[in-house]
Formats: structure tokens, C-alpha cells, sequence
């Protein structure tokens, strides 16, 4: 069985991601799962679609013709209805522009793997959206992202403080602030007054409290 010409045409992400990190992790996440595209996982989504209702109208009606009238459409397929001339079949498999359209049954894996990398819901959906479709994949993809345990865990661990509001002076040096600065080898004491904006730097000898 031959089909890199289809697989490369649907795939051209993998093509384009050396100089983007992100793209690059995505595109060996999908590699490692051989979505471009071993023997065998050919022959799943092959058997999957074959298997799948609602693209088996679709396919029925890419060979066949689709009805004249929106109306007279499966209202499962309607959806596909409306991009009807960007789908096509390669062999078993259907497409939507060079984007591989996946079988109800295999949607959950695809999640899995798209989000194995543990990226945001716009960079998920930024990147399946150049491989892959199916309806309803946008919502699919922020579901699985906001109910993943460990995505919580880090957006928690990595969430900012509140910014805390200060009282205004009314004069010279009623609230100061204070740092340390290091330049070249030499410490210094900041003093920056709240209320004129007057700085003071002081060289230090050495950071301990003494000094």
C-alpha cells in the first residue's frame, strides 16, 4: 500500500516546525504515535471509518452525490453538508482540505495524544486543527483540557498573586521603598521616596545587617 503522497499532503505540519519548539514537541508527540502514519495505524482508521455511521453517509454521498436541498440531509452529517466540496476519499480514508477526518471512536485517543504534551486549549486547538478533524472539535479539545488533573496542578502552582494597592503619601518620606542592587562587584542601598520620586544609592561594604 502506498499513500505518502496523501499522508504528506495531509500532514504538513511536521514539515514546518524547525525553528518552533512548541510545533516541534507536537509534531514528535504525533509521530510517536504514528499518525503519519504506520501500516497498522492506517488499517485502524480504515476499519474505524468504515464502521462509523455517520461517515459512511458521508462517504455514500462524496461517491454518490449529496441532495440538492440542505433540508434533505441526514441531520448527523449536516455539518459536513456545509464544507461538501473540500471532502474527499483517498483509499479508505476521508478528508477534509488534506486534514484527516477521525472516527467517532477514535476522537478520544486523539484527544489524549494531542494533549500528551500538556500545552494550553489554543495551542491544542491551533495544532489539531492542522492535522485533523471532526465536529465539535473545538469543544472536545477545551473539555479534555479543563478537566486534565495535572494541567490544574501547574496552572495553580504557576498562577500570579493579586496586585496589592498602597496608600498614597501626602509628604516627603511618610513611605519609602528599599532594595539591594548589585553592579560590577559592588553592593548597593536604593532609597526611593514615594511621595517627590527622590532616589538615594548608597555603595555598601559588605550586605550584612551591620553595615
Amino acid at each position: 500500500m502506498f499513500l505518502a503522497d496523501t499522508l504528506s499532503r495531509a500532514f504538513p505540519v511536521i514539515e514546518t516546525v524547525n525553528d518552533e519548539p512548541e510545533m516541534l514537541n507536537i509534531a514528535h508527540t504525533i509521530s510517536k504515535h504514528n499518525l503519519p502514519m504506520s501500516e497498522k495505524r492506517i488499517m485502524q482508521f480504515k476499519r474505524e471509518t468504515e464502521l462509523d455511521p455517520e461517515l459512511q453517509i458521508v462517504v455514500k454521498h462524496i461517491q454518490e452525490g449529496w441532495p440538492k436541498s440542505y433540508k434533505k440531509v441526514d441531520n448527523s452529517v449536516k455539518l459536513y453538508y456545509k464544507v461538501k466540496n473540500d471532502l474527499y476519499i483517498n483509499e479508505g480514508l476521508l478528508f477534509i482540505n488534506e486534514k484527516l477526518i477521525v472516527p467517532y471512536s477514535l476522537r478520544r485517543d486523539m484527544l489524549q495524544l494531542v494533549h500528551e504534551a500538556h500545552f494550553g486549549i489554543e495551542k491544542c486547538k491551533r495544532r489539531t486543527r492542522e492535522i485533523m478533524y471532526w465536529p465539535g472539535m473545538n469543544s472536545d479539545i477545551e473539555n479534555e483540557v479543563s478537566q486534565c488533573g495535572i494541567c490544574e496542578k501547574f496552572k495553580k502552582a504557576n498562577s500570579k498573586e493579586p496586585l496589592k494597592p498602597h496608600t498614597v503619601p501626602f509628604r516627603p518620606f511618610e513611605k519609602i521603598g528599599v532594595d539591594l542592587m548589585d553592579f560590577g562587584n559592588v553592593s548597593y542601598l536604593i532609597i526611593m521616596d514615594y511621595y517627590s520620586k527622590w532616589m538615594e544609592i548608597i555603595e555598601l561594604a559588605n550586605k550584612c545587617a551591620d553595615e
